[in-house]
């Protein structure tokens, strides 16, 4: 039978490479430090908060009749499951039900899942019963989950019961050994200290057998996210092993056009892609050039480089000879969470920006690719003629709409449609503009930290860190979000917030531009 694969069977080989390679979990036991209760505060971020009871944990141990609700605080992010220790002291008349629930945040701790209204299926929320026809003395559950609290609900009429432990069993790929905290005193404010070690936190939450969105929902590996996980990773944890295993994985999934898929799931019988995302795909091309800066890899990405060069050539076929996207070529222009933002004309910068690290990564390992340069320099030139509003000083969308975005300056400065004080012009005019369309997830506000630091303004940087990740860290938040916008405490894209991610690995970006400025 005729290989349908584009690559053949390097497909096949990269798959195999990517099975070979699962990495061990590392478990970590935690205890709980504290039974709490849920109170509703105007002042706490979604309204919730939560409030230690005195004596709760040591309470929890006395036996009891029927049926009683313990909430736990495990003090910190979780992935993982959690171990039941008890014993009964007397014969019951009935099984024993327990009801539980698994939270990220105070907010969803508090709500009643009942109400979910959302697009995304109820299943992905953290809930459920166990029934015990017959005693167990240890019950571990099966699931893995992400949280932070846990309520518990359990017990039987006629059934004397005596709890004598609870613990989390927390697991990460990653090697805690490796990452080494920033200490204080240096060129790093205590609140950038403990931003960049929630940045890290983050990412170990979402290190599993594969890189993850987030751990909760959906545990998927996307390329985009990717991107800002192995950034993160090369300055911590520098596990470049499961950054290749990751490439592989995708690179393997390639479809008989030879697309990268936007995203996939590691499953007990194999890998699953989904979602064909052009501007992820744009993205293998600065990746590849990143794992090779940071670890040196360079048959490695030697192998994989036609694998980026392909997704270039597919994207070059949706642009026309006056460098506009042609409309309804392409499938999923993936930006940012904002329904209404124009999204052709900065996917044309990050085309730029995937021409121009093609380019300098072909240098590297010894095959250049000058016609991707030029083809930048050209399109660059069109965008400039185009799109740039001299009132202003900044470009607008190439579309009817002629909308101002940061998406657009963010891509076109980026890609180098301008470059040097003319780019450090733009960008002042962007953080200067109430008209431009602001980002909403800390996905895109990653990008304006890489534009920041292309640009040369430091400070900055530090200050959009400083107000946005610090704002997360101000109301409570111990890992960083998949949404984050202030004004709107109750954002979603998928029609409720409690099928939001609130540990969720595109997030974490802020931990690698922080390291830079450490000069670590």
């Amino acid at each position: 039978m005729k290989n349908k694969a584009f690559f053949g069977e390097k497909q096949a080989q990269w798959l195999e490479k990517a099975a070979k390679s699962r990495p061990t979990l590392h478990e970590t036991r935690i205890k709980p430090v504290a039974l709490i209760e849920t109170k509703a505060d105007k002042k706490a971020w979604q309204g919730v908060a939560v409030k230690a009871i005195p004596g709760g944990l040591e309470a929890m141990k006395e036996h009891y009749h029927w049926a009683k609700t313990w909430i736990l605080d495990f003090g910190r992010h979780i992935t993982g499951t959690i171990e039941l220790k008890w014993h009964t002291l007397a014969r019951n008349d009935s099984p024993l039900r327990i009801d539980f629930k698994f939270a990220e945040t105070p907010y969803e701790l508090a709500t009643e899942f009942e109400t979910y209204h959302g697009h995304l299926d109820r299943s992905w929320l953290q809930d459920g019963v166990i029934v015990l026809d017959d005693f167990q003395p240890l019950v571990r559950f099966q699931r893995r989950y992400a949280f932070r609290y846990v309520k518990l609900r359990l017990g039987a009429p006629n059934f004397d019961i005596q709890i004598d432990d609870i613990t989390a069993i927390a697991q990460t790929s990653a090697n805690d050994s490796r990452y080494t905290p920033i200490p204080e005193g240096g060129a790093l404010t205590k609140q950038e200290i403990a931003i960049e070690k929630c940045s890290a936190w983050t990412l170990r939450e979402c290190m599993q057998t594969i890189f993850e969105d987030g751990p909760k929902r959906d545990r998927r590996l996307w390329l985009g996210d990717l991107r800002v996980q192995a950034l993160v990773n090369g300055v911590t944890y520098r596990n470049y092993a499961l950054v290749e295993r990751c490439i592989y994985i995708l690179a393997g999934s390639c479809n008989p056009k030879g697309e990268i898929p936007g995203a996939a799931y590691d499953a007990k019988d194999g890998f699953s892609a989904s979602c064909m995302v052009q501007t992820y795909a744009l993205l293998l091309a600065p990746l590849l050039l990143e794992h090779l800066n940071f670890y040196g890899r360079k048959a490695f990405c030697k192998e994989l480089f036609p694998v980026a060069l392909h997704q270039i050539d597919l994207f070059r076929k949706v642009i026309d000879k006056d460098g506009k996207i042609i409309p309804g070529k392409c499938s999923w222009l993936f930006i940012d969470h904002d329904a209404d933002l124009c999204r052709e004309t900065p996917a044309l910068g990050l085309y730029l920006f995937s021409l121009r690290n093609a380019a300098k990564l072909g240098e590297l390992l010894g095959m250049p690719q000058p016609e991707l340069v030029a083809e930048a320099d050209k399109l660059a030139k069109q965008l400039k003629e185009r799109c740039f509003d001299a009132k202003t000083g900044l470009f607008r969308s190439d579309d009817e709409t002629r909308q101002f975005s940061w998406a657009t300056q963010i891509w076109f400065i980026l890609g180098d449609v301008v470059t040097g004080k003319e780019a450090l012009k733009v960008w002042k005019a962007m953080l200067a503009s109430k008209e431009a369309r602001r980002p909403h997830t800390p996905y895109l506000w990653n990008s304006v930290l890489e534009m920041g630091t292309h640009v040369g303004d430091n400070a900055g940087v530090r200050k959009i860190i400083r107000e946005y990740w610090g704002g997360m860290l101000a109301r409570g938040l111990d890992t960083f979000p998949e949404v984050f916008v202030p004004e709107n405490q109750f954002f979603s894209s998928y029609g409720d917030c409690l099928m939001n991610s609130d540990c969720h690995a595109w997030s974490c970006g802020a931990g690698y531009y922080l390291r830079l400025l450490a000069n670590i």
